[in-house]
C-alpha cells in the first residue's frame, strides 16, 4: 500500500513551481548546490618576485549545479490514476518537466528552502537557466535526467526582500552569506547618497529617480535617465555589501531602500 506523501525530498527544490520532491519528479543526486561559485582570479605579477602579488577585489562567475531528476510513473501524491497507467503517468511527469527546462526566454525561478537556528525555513530563490540535459539510462518503470542549471548571478536571493521606508540615515546590519550588490535605491529628488568612500549622486531630476545598482541602470518615470546619476568611482565600482557586516547610509535627500540577503 502507498501512502500519499506530496513533499519527500528534504532539499524541497522546485523550478517555476514544479517541485523536484514528489514521487512524480524527485532529486537523486544532488552536486553544486551547496557550494561557493568559481572566482574570477587574475594574479598581479612583479618583476624578480617569486608567484603572484594576490589580488582581494577577484569577482565571482556565474554558479553551475547540475541536478539528477527522477521521473516516476505515479501522480506527485504517489496514486496511479492516469487513464493509460504507468506510461501515462512517465510521459505527463517528462512533458511537465519539459515544458519547465525547454523554456527558451526568460528565467527560470528556482525556490528553495533551507533551515536556520530557530528550527524555522528560509526560503531562497535565484533566477536559473538550463545549460544542458542529459538523458541518464533508466527502466520501463523510471526515467532519470540529468539537468545542469546555471545561475547567471550566483546568488541565492534570501525571501522576503528587505525594505527600508525612505529616509536621509539607515543603519542595519546585512544577513545572509554571499555580497549584496543588487539593491535599489529610490531617490525623492536630487542628492548624495553615501557609504563610506563610495557616493551615489543623482542631479536634474524631476521626479523620482530609481537607481537599479543590480541592472546598473538608473529610471525617472518609467524611462532609462542614465544621464542622471554620477558616481564617485569608476562606472564599474558601483555599491556592494559584504554579509553580516553593519552598514551606515546617510544621504541630502529622503531615499528608500530595497535589497535582499543574499547565500552562496
Amino acid at each position: 500500500m502507498i501512502v500519499a506523501v506530496t513533499q519527500i525530498d528534504p532539499w524541497r527544490i522546485t523550478a517555476d513551481g514544479l517541485s523536484f520532491g514528489t514521487f512524480a519528479h524527485s532529486i537523486e543526486q544532488v552536486q553544486g548546490v551547496e557550494s561557493v561559485a568559481a572566482r574570477r582570479y587574475k594574479g598581479q605579477r612583479s618583476y624578480a618576485r617569486h608567484g603572484d602579488i594576490p589580488t582581494f577585489r577577484s569577482y565571482y562567475e556565474a554558479k553551475t549545479f547540475p541536478l539528477m531528476i527522477t521521473l516516476g510513473p505515479w501522480d506527485p501524491d504517489g496514486d496511479i490514476d492516469h487513464p493509460t497507467g504507468y506510461f501515462g503517468h512517465l510521459r505527463k511527469n517528462w512533458e511537465s518537466l519539459a515544458t519547465v527546462i525547454g523554456k527558451r526566454h526568460g528565467f527560470i525561478d528556482l525556490r528553495r528552502f533551507v533551515p536556520d537556528d530557530a528550527g524555522e525555513s528560509v526560503e531562497l530563490q535565484a533566477d536559473a537557466v538550463v545549460g544542458r540535459t542529459v538523458p541518464v539510462r533508466g527502466s520501463v518503470a523510471v526515467w532519470r535526467v540529468l539537468v545542469e542549471f546555471i545561475l547567471p548571478y550566483p546568488f541565492w536571493h534570501e525571501l522576503p526582500k528587505v525594505e527600508r521606508e525612505a529616509a536621509m540615515s539607515h543603519s542595519f546590519t546585512t544577513g545572509g552569506t554571499a555580497p549584496i550588490n543588487d539593491m535599489v535605491f529610490t531617490f525623492a529628488g536630487d542628492g548624495t547618497l553615501s557609504w563610506g568612500d563610495v557616493d551615489i549622486t543623482v542631479a536634474g531630476s524631476t521626479s523620482a529617480v530609481t537607481v537599479d545598482v543590480g541592472q546598473r541602470k538608473v529610471f525617472q518615470s518609467g524611462q532609462l535617465a542614465m544621464d542622471l546619476i554620477r558616481l564617485s568611482k569608476a562606472m564599474d565600482n558601483w555599491m556592494e555589501w559584504p554579509p553580516q557586516t553593519a552598514i551606515t547610509l546617510s544621504s541630502d535627500v529622503n531615499v528608500a531602500v530595497d535589497y535582499y540577503n543574499a547565500r552562496h
